[in-house]
């Protein structure tokens, strides 16, 4: 296998490609056009088509796929009380849904009301949680909620402050977050949060203990803290982060427990150190992490206890490999014990832990190597372009 090499930055982000698509909604009497995108957890998948549709496989066990009865789902079905959904966001065992007027639905495990519902009851059907919405990021157990005007807002489980509100009170509605403002994207972790600013900061708050909040120390934050800057997308994975910079460079810090952070280690940092360029797209796991480069290819570092890295074995790796059976991949999403690929034909590609049917191909067995998954993507021409 290929170890990633430093080289400069190529052509235009698949972040400003997909802020490009979605700047450029275009609306029927039904539905807008949303950019295609894959998200997944611990245990289940949601694939969001640019119709609107939502479809979701994988474990129900809390109605995280938004659909009744409670029964696992092997192959991605459409969850029918949901349409017009232009983003989506998977937690533990909660899944949300952000729709073109700005509503967020939410659907699952509302034990530590991360729903933003006055109950802790699940809920399994879709119910409305916050309005004036445009970004959205479920975490362990709790979720964060990015208004249009550039506040942030949470809700859920808060022992570690993760909800960023300078306090350790869990939340059962959603709240404003008063200490940030100017906030263009949020990415939740298993008890952690990230914030990034349009000035390019970057600003963490909740579980420290391994480093993941990136700013230089180990403990736990209830409100956020400046970490970096220069970056233009995050990812927060279980008890570890991801940052890219405008200048494709890739910055990891936190748990290193199976070299998830890619700097050829197994040590934790509390710093984020650079461990890769000419990347385009980041996403975190649990234990794993997915870096997608310029030219459409796929490296991955971490634990491979499952196949999850697609190499075809199970042997962990402390530094970014690249898929050799992968290339032409438009986005990525990286869960617990599985990955998925979304390519620029529209097909989706999975591998790894299968127990649920989390991969999306019809089957509960896991895979070494990425296999085709039963749902097709089909990217909208004004992104295929770019």
């Amino acid at each position: 296998m290929k170890t990633l090499v430093k080289t400069h930055s190529g052509p235009r982000t698949l972040v400003s490609r997909l802020l490009t698509t979605l700047l450029s909604l275009t609306f029927n009497s039904q539905v807008a056009l949303a950019a295609p995108q894959v998200a997944t957890s611990w245990t289940h998948s949601v694939f969001l088509k640019s119709d609107g549709s939502v479809w979701t496989s994988g474990s129900n066990s809390h109605g995280q796929l938004a659909s009744s009865p409670t029964t696992e789902q092997l192959l991605p079905t459409e969850a029918t009380d949901l349409a017009g959904i232009i983003a989506v966001s998977t937690g533990h065992n909660h899944s949300l849904f952000l729709n073109a007027d700005g509503f967020v639905w939410a659907a699952g495990h509302n034990g530590s009301e991360q729903l933003g519902r006055l109950q802790t009851a699940d809920i399994h059907h879709p119910s409305a949680v916050i309005s004036g919405v445009r970004s959205i990021a479920a975490g362990g157990q709790h979720s964060l909620f990015l208004k249009r005007d550039g506040s942030a807002w949470s809700a859920g489980d808060n022992t570690y402050g993760q909800l960023g509100r300078d306090s350790t009170i869990t939340q059962n509605a959603a709240e404003p977050i008063e200490s940030l403002t100017g906030v263009t994207s949020v990415s939740a972790g298993d008890a952690h949060s990230l914030f990034l600013k349009s000035d390019g900061t970057v600003w963490a708050s909740g579980n420290n203990s391994s480093g993941q909040l990136g700013d230089g120390t180990f403990t736990d934050r209830p409100a956020p803290v400046p970490v970096l800057n220069g970056v233009i997308a995050i990812s927060a994975g279980y008890r570890h982060s991801l940052f890219l910079k405008g200048d494709g460079s890739v910055w990891a810090t936190g748990d290193n427990t199976y070299g998830q952070l890619g700097d050829g280690t197994e040590e934790d940092r509390s710093t984020p150190v650079c461990i890769a360029t000419n990347i385009s797209s980041i996403s975190a796991g649990v234990y794993h992490s997915l870096l997608l480069d310029h030219d459409g290819f796929v490296w991955a570092s971490g634990s491979n206890t499952f196949g999850q890295l697609g190499s075809g074995d199970t042997t962990d790796s402390s530094v970014p490999n690249r898929i050799e059976t992968l290339q032409g991949i438009h986005s990525i999403a990286a869960g617990y014990g599985h990955s998925i690929f979304h390519k620029n034909d529209g097909s989706v590609w999975s591998v790894g832990r299968n127990f649920y049917g989390e991969l999306g191909d019809g089957s509960e067995e896991s895979k070494l190597q990425p296999t085709r998954a039963q749902v097709e993507l089909p990217l909208p021409e004004v992104l295929s372009r770019n």
